[in-house]
């Protein structure tokens, strides 16, 4: 993939980069590119320039979040607290509650607000009496950087619910939930979960958080950087530095783009001059220690708590789940042929490839990736939590600590497994 050289200045938001159709698939339709900006611009006229020219552009790092990660519900909350701190809402107290596999039946029970639709593992639960209630599964916790991005998104949930705005249509609300999330400075970690390639102890998919897609998200990162930080090169560059390959391209087509529309995006946002602008929030405010709110014993539960699942299930049994990866491997190589397929249907270079290769292509390696991911068996803790590789001799997950007491097919199986345990323990029991 060519690497673009960009470069912006001015308050139209101006850029210079290569000549490139809109229709290589790197960014979104004409049509949708207005209606990203018509949402952005709807948010300025509710709140005024100031969350999109005075708030910092968040990234992944230290420099961002410095409160420790120890992969437990802890760490969640002190994430959405410090989330809450940027979007405004720090007067608000946070409550997380965090799902596993078996815990299904209730999370479906519960009055979620907004839920439907999010696409996301972290969802606002409800809003009310000066806190914000937060749905978590379980699966978050194992990556601070998804985690930080999912935490955006629910945070952008929690900013439209406190300032009352929802949209009747399912749909669009949540379309709106992830241009808000731009808007308020969360567009970097948002646009690089919005489809990830993930390979995490030999396993490989693919996640997806949010309605827009990967384009539309980094269009909208692409007016905020166009209007507000309008980087030079080296600055792009770094800006970029920490999303995948394809978003970062998504953002310098973007850019392009913007800087080939007859009205300035500027323009086309509300935004005032620049020397009318407030200033810009201060990052060592923002990013300071977090104010306690809990107990001595409150907090010293945390810290017993933050250690995450390392060391959990000590004593406790749990089960190696052993499958074959022949369908995994199959819906990832039939994905990424469709996705790259769908790029290459469109004309570039005067070539055109028919939708109905790009199909026959899927189905094929679909196929092959399906007879070699056959031949490999994968075995896991059934901890939904820990999912640790377990070789056969294993008797302790390494992980989590639990005592490995039999095989099983899948995770769902686990509490069947351990009833049936307890139910043989029983038995064995009685016998003596």
């Amino acid at each position: 993939m060519e690497v673009l050289r960009a470069g912006c200045q001015g308050d139209s938001g101006a850029c210079y980069l290569p000549s490139m159709s809109e229709d290589d698939g790197f960014v979104p339709p004409a049509a949708e590119q207005e209606e990203l900006l018509a949402g952005l611009a709807g948010l300025m006229r509710r709140f005024g320039a100031e969350p999109w020219v005075s708030s910092p552009l968040l990234t992944p790092s230290p420099e961002f979040f410095p409160d420790r990660w120890g992969g437990g519900a802890p760490s969640l909350r002190r994430l959405l607290r410090r989330l809450l701190r940027y979007a405004g809402l720090e007067s608000l107290a946070v409550e997380v509650t965090v799902y596993g596999i078996e815990d299904e039946r209730a999370r479906e029970g519960q009055p979620v607000a907004g839920r439907g639709g999010s696409l996301c593992d972290l969802w606002l639960v409800s809003l009310g009496g000066g806190a914000a209630r937060f749905g978590a599964e379980g699966s978050v916790l194992a990556d601070p950087v998804a985690a930080a991005a999912a935490a955006a998104r629910a945070t952008a949930q929690a900013f439209r619910a406190f300032h009352r705005l929802y949209d009747a249509n399912g749909g669009r609300e949540q379309r709106l939930v992830d241009l808000t999330a731009v808007f308020l400075g969360f567009g970097l970690l948002t646009a690089d979960a919005s489809l990830r390639y993930v390979s995490r102890g030999g396993r490989a998919s693919q996640t997806r958080q949010g309605s827009l897609s990967p384009q539309a998200v980094c269009f909208a990162v692409a007016a905020r950087l166009a209007t507000v930080e309008q980087p030079d090169t080296k600055g792009l560059k770094r800006l970029l530095g920490g999303l995948q390959a394809n978003q970062g391209a998504f953002v310098r087509r973007s850019l392009m783009a913007i800087s080939a529309r007859e009205t300035p995006v500027a323009t086309t946002l509300g935004l005032p001059p620049r020397e009318a602008w407030p200033a810009r929030r201060s990052l060592a405010a923002l990013a300071g220690p977090l104010v306690a709110d809990e107990e001595d014993a409150e907090a010293r539960e945390e810290a017993v708590e933050d250690r995450g699942v390392v060391g959990k299930n000590a004593g406790k049994p749990v089960f190696r789940v052993e499958r074959r990866s022949g369908g995994r491997f199959a819906r990832l190589a039939v994905m990424a042929t469709m996705i790259l397929g769908g790029m290459a249907t469109r004309p570039q270079m005067g070539e055109l490839v028919a939708m109905s290769d790009v199909m026959a292509a899927g189905l094929g390696l679909g196929l092959v990736a399906f007879l070699v991911g056959s031949l490999v068996r994968e075995r896991r803790c059934s901890e939904p939590k820990c999912g640790a590789s377990l070789r056969p001799e294993m008797t302790i997950c390494p992980r989590c600590g639990g005592a490995v007491m039999g095989v099983i097919k899948h995770p769902r199986e686990r509490l069947a497994a351990e009833e049936a345990l307890r139910g043989q323990e029983g038995a064995s029991g009685e016998q003596a």
